[in-house]
């Protein structure tokens, strides 16, 4: 999306940029409104996928980057 540190955008506008590849730009604003910081909002992410009993996907980020523990199962996902 190419957003710029300052620049004003309404939320619908960033929800139609998440789908968009490399649209991490639009994740991490919406994350920091929802939560407060980028790692709150994975607390509450991992929280809401253990609520659903997705007990083998872990995120470590909001732009879904790869790390040593970001994880996910395809029976989680199904």
């Amino acid at each position: 999306m190419c957003l710029l540190p300052g620049s004003w955008i309404s939320v619908d506008d960033l929800l139609n940029g998440l789908p968009i590849v490399s649209a991490n730009d639009a994740a991490v604003p919406l994350a920091v409104a929802l939560a407060g910081t980028e790692e709150a909002f994975v607390a509450r992410l991992n929280a809401a996928a253990w609520r659903l009993g997705m007990s083998m996907t872990h995120d470590e980020n909001v732009w879904d980057d790869p790390g040593p523990s970001h994880h996910a199962t395809a029976s989680d996902l199904l």
